[in-house]
């Protein structure tokens, strides 16, 4: 009687060692990556240093009581520029045209509470400065992205992001003296 248990116990062992074995397979498995989304935030900082930009003060991502997504962060064009600017820019992901265009002007509108004088360059782009010239003290540019590859207006020239955005964006580049 003693040896059943004992034989049972064996036959047990070799089942659970051979379902283990079986479960393992001898042969190379190829892992094939799992593509990640594109990071909105490491693009944005990658376009400016990649265009010569020093980032103080790295973007990062928020999202507002309204639902829309904000990136917000701090370059300077340094060496690369006669006339160095701090730049402190916002970028906001709107949902339509309607949504950029009251964005737009509650920026503009925030601008001039702040005394900047300015003026609309064209539809969805303004303008504004604090102190005379060609180089103020301080200024400011407002313009609408419609959905396409994205860009951001610094001191009248691009800076291009390498995405394509389906959205409308709205960005805010307040720029001060170095």
């Amino acid at each position: 009687m003693q040896l059943k248990p004992i034989a049972a116990t064996t036959v047990l062992l070799l089942v659970a060692t051979f379902l283990l074995v079986a479960g393992c397979s001898t042969s190379e498995t190829t892992n094939t990556p799992t593509p990640t989304p594109t990071d909105t935030v490491a693009t944005i900082n990658n376009a400016f240093t990649s265009q010569n930009f020093t980032i103080s003060t790295p973007f990062k991502k928020s999202v507002n009581n309204q639902g829309i997504t904000i990136y917000t962060g701090v370059v300077k064009n340094g060496e690369r520029t006669l006339v160095p600017y701090s730049h402190n820019i916002t970028i906001e992901e709107t949902n339509n045209r309607t949504q950029s265009i009251a964005r737009f002007n509650a920026y503009v509108a925030q601008a001039k509470q702040q005394e900047y004088t300015g003026t609309l360059l064209e539809e969805g782009m303004w303008y504004g400065k604090i102190g005379d010239g060609e180089n103020p003290g301080k200024a400011v540019w407002v313009n609408i992205n419609q959905p396409q590859w994205w860009g951001i207006l610094l001191q009248g020239s691009k800076v291009e992001i390498d995405m394509w955005h389906d959205q409308y964006t709205v960005a805010v580049d307040y720029k001060t003296k170095a």
